[in-house]
């Protein structure tokens, strides 16, 4: 975790300068110069006006980047079909061949999951050349 790094890549991902930003949240631009380097630690009431103007969770300034990542693809499938999640996660080369099914499995609901175990299983591998055709599809 780094507020620093994460105060910066906020400010960038909304294309914003130090000057315009520290304006915004009634600073300085020495001052957001000094969190974004790392000589001055912001309140915790300077990172929630930074979070207002830059849309961005408060926690989200005491995330690692993994997590970070994690937090901006799950707001960017939030409203996705499963299949159009599986498509948009293949082509951004996030999930590949050997993740398939563990991601099937992933947005699958447990009723699902619990159906498809009580399969016979003739059906089940049916089911799963399905999905195997599926990915195909996606590519």
């Amino acid at each position: 975790m780094d507020i620093s790094k994460n105060i910066k890549t906020a400010r960038q991902d909304i294309k914003l300068t130090q000057s315009s930003l520290a304006s915004m949240i009634g600073s300085s631009k020495s001052a957001m110069s000094e969190y974004e380097s790392g000589i001055k630690v912001p309140s915790l009431s300077v990172i929630e006006e930074i979070a207002k103007v830059t849309k961005k969770p408060v926690y989200w300034f005491f995330m690692t980047a993994v997590e970070q990542k994690q937090w901006e693809i799950k707001d960017k499938i939030a409203n996705m079909t499963p299949e159009e999640q599986e498509k948009w996660l293949i082509k951004e080369k996030i999930i590949d061949d050997d993740n398939f099914i563990s991601f099937v499995q992933k947005i699958m609901n447990n009723e699902k999951i619990v159906q498809f175990a009580n399969e016979e299983e003739e059906d089940q591998l049916f089911v799963l050349e399905i999905l195997k055709i599926t990915k195909q599809f996606y590519r």
